[in-house]
């Protein structure tokens, strides 16, 4: 099966962060790795078909050298009987700690989230973590911390993990799984019932020349998550 066939596929059999739930996310778990001259964009659609609410994000990156990359985010979301709007714009920071080559890698991430003015803005520091196994099989762990501040922001910092294992196909496609896992925060960590956790499998593939695509599902484990969210994502390298 070629790569472009194996991401029509994908799309068609599979189909990221707010501080109280995954629903119609965006979010996922990136990487460590800077890679030289990375100049990209991308754009993310996440769908709970439970309530038919939606978010979309554009982003667009860029590599200021081989350990510093910055990332530009624009979020658009849609709850059920409104109007789309504006959910968030987001300015992120890479920093990769590691030299190039080696198994393990990991790097910090600082972002910057300023939503309308009927939400707290957000700031969040991330600890993202990856080894790779062999040449087929690699892990990635994420620790993710974030406060907010303004009118309804929560109190302490907010605790969130993610976690994947990739397999690479030949050819270039990947699968794995992803578990996504919020605790609630430092003020007040919720019982195991009431913290959102989930998990599903993913595919990713290239699509043509300086194109990539990838979906997945998530699969509520608890009672205070979503019990399905639905990710497209389309890549473009330049």
């Amino acid at each position: 099966m070629t790569a472009a066939r194996f991401s029509y596929a994908a799309l068609g059999a599979l189909f990221t962060l707010a501080p109280t739930g995954f629903a119609q996310s965006t979010a996922g778990v990136f990487g460590p790795v800077v890679r030289e001259g990375d100049l990209s964009a991308q754009y993310r659609i996440g769908f709970d078909p439970d309530t038919d609410a939606w978010a979309q994000r554009v982003h667009v990156q860029s590599a200021f050298n081989t350990s510093l990359r910055g990332r530009v985010v624009v979020q658009f979301d849609r709850d059920p009987g409104q109007d789309a709007d504006i959910d968030f714009v987001q300015g992120e920071l890479l920093w990769q700690l590691t030299p190039d080559g080696e198994a393990y890698q990991t790097a910090l991430r600082f972002d910057v989230q300023i939503r309308d003015s009927n939400q707290p803005d957000l700031v969040r520091a991330t600890w993202t973590n990856q080894y790779a196994l062999n040449e087929k099989w690699q892990l990635r762990g994420l620790l993710v911390t974030a406060g907010q501040s303004g009118d309804g922001a929560f109190d302490g910092i907010a605790l969130e993990t993610r976690s994947r294992v990739n397999y690479s196909l030949d050819a270039g496609p990947h699968v794995g799984l992803e578990i996504f896992s919020q605790y609630g925060t430092t003020e007040n960590v919720r019982d195991l019932d009431d913290q959102v956790h989930l998990i599903g499998p993913y595919a990713s593939a290239p699509a043509g020349e300086n194109w990539s695509i990838f979906s997945g599902l998530l699969f509520g484990a608890t009672d205070r998550s979503p019990d399905v969210n639905l990710r497209l994502w389309i890549g473009r390298s330049f």
